[in-house]
């Protein structure tokens, strides 16, 4: 939900893991014995107790089966009263933030902005290599630049991993559960700043389909849900060997009974792992340059172009105007790096109209329907029109994306089979 949220209970997530470890460690040692087991037996189902986990275990398998709870609870207890402060204390926002955010910064700056990009390209991370400094100058220093560099990039390309994967996950598996993730997709591309609240929902509908699908395969849910034939609804109208929509509801929407879950639902638990990754550059990222901002007792922001080299800018207090240190295309004329920086920051901006034309052009080739005549219309008007007139149809051009994107995707997960009548 927020960062500050998840310092807050972190603490109490841990705590709740270690109480939870330990009833499911004491439960399946307990049930073992022959009174425990014969009056859980009377008052439940052992399909039930079966699928809680609660089970009679030969002797010499018992130590094992205890061995991932009891390591689970040690690792949790181990966090918990060891490293949980320490972490927290390293990892916390530094104060002046409020500062910052109240205008509240008195004397003059202690640096430039360009100062404030070599400090922090040569003051990264501290390791052990520097201790080695002397010896290792360059090596050290190359490393350092190689992290400096590699969390920005990840900074500006991360949320786009998350796209990509869950696109990934709603083509591999068309069920009417992805078109939640194919709406999520359309507005983070859209509405890029809406970045944090698309992966909370994304998160939020990830993991709760995750749980779905493994209270699935679970004996009782097979007992009342699939036996039963519960969501099973045969249309006499439809013949199964020709339409692809399946006719239980179950399995429309994306749950199915398989032996290999972890195959099933592997690419939702890479998604929930790329969203994890793409939380922690950014707080880490706002960490960064609010420790900056103390050290030069400056406003330091990110820079609000989408820039590899140069990422931060400075706010000025008095006016609220900023200052960029960006290599601009007269000093790309200069040097080899310089052009090569000016390349990657502005590359897409430079050449984007162009890159957008490739891209249609072979979406076109590859489609050859009446998707691919639209796309081909819009790519004809553009070719014949200025720049000028682009920039007007453009807002239609990304509304007609918006729609079909989505309506392509529903037309393929098809209508429910529970609205079938026939």
């Amino acid at each position: 939900i927020s960062f500050r949220f998840w310092r807050r209970t972190a603490a109490t997530f841990h705590l709740i893991i270690v109480i939870y470890s330990m009833v499911v460690l004491i439960g399946i040692y307990i049930y073992q014995f022959e009174k425990v087991n014969v009056f859980l037996s009377k008052t439940f189902s052992k399909q039930l107790l079966a699928s809680i986990g609660l089970e009679i275990v030969p002797s010499d398998v018992l130590a094992i089966k205890l061995l991932t709870p009891s390591t689970f609870l040690v690792v949790n207890i181990m966090q918990l009263y060891y490293f949980h402060s320490g972490w927290m204390n390293l990892i916390m926002m530094p104060n002046v933030y409020f500062n910052i955010i109240g205008k509240n910064i008195q004397g003059a700056p202690n640096g430039t902005l360009k100062d404030i990009h070599a400090y922090a390209k040569e003051n990264e991370i501290k390791t052990w290599q520097d201790k080695l400094y002397k010896f290792y100058f360059r090596t050290n220093r190359f490393y350092k630049q190689i992290i400096y560099y590699g969390w920005r990039f990840a900074e500006l390309h991360a949320f786009k991993l998350v796209l990509l994967i869950m696109v990934l996950a709603s083509v591999l598996k068309v069920c009417a559960f992805n078109i939640v993730l194919i709406i999520l997709i359309t507005i983070g591309l859209t509405l890029f700043h809406l970045r944090k609240l698309i992966n909370l929902l994304t998160l939020i509908a990830t993991g709760l389909y995750i749980l779905a699908s493994m209270c699935y395969q679970l004996e009782i849910a097979k007992q009342h849900i699939i036996e039963k034939n519960f969501f099973l609804k045969n249309c006499s109208h439809i013949d199964l060997n020709i339409s692809s929509i399946p006719n239980d509801t179950a399995k429309w929407f994306g749950l199915e009974l398989t032996p290999k879950i972890d195959r099933f639902i592997g690419l939702y638990i890479l998604l929930t792992i790329c969203l994890t990754f793409d939380a922690i550059v950014r707080y880490r990222q706002k960490h960064r340059r609010l420790s900056l901002s103390v050290h030069f007792n400056v406003r330091l922001v990110e820079n609000r172009f989408p820039i590899l080299f140069e990422p931060f800018a400075l706010k000025n207090m008095n006016d609220d105007t900023y200052e960029f240190d960006i290599i601009n295309y007269k000093q790309a004329d200069e040097k080899i790096c310089n052009f090569l920086k000016y390349l990657a920051n502005f590359l897409f901006y430079r050449f984007g109209l162009e890159i957008c034309y490739i891209t249609t052009v072979i979406v076109i080739a590859i489609r050859l329907d009446m998707m691919a005549v639209l796309y081909g219309i819009w790519l004809g008007l553009f070719l014949i029109s200025s720049r000028r007139c682009i920039q007007r149809m453009w807002l239609c051009y990304v509304c007609f994306l918006i729609i079909s994107f989505p309506l392509q995707y529903i037309s393929a997960v098809g209508a429910p089979p529970f609205l079938c009548f026939g």
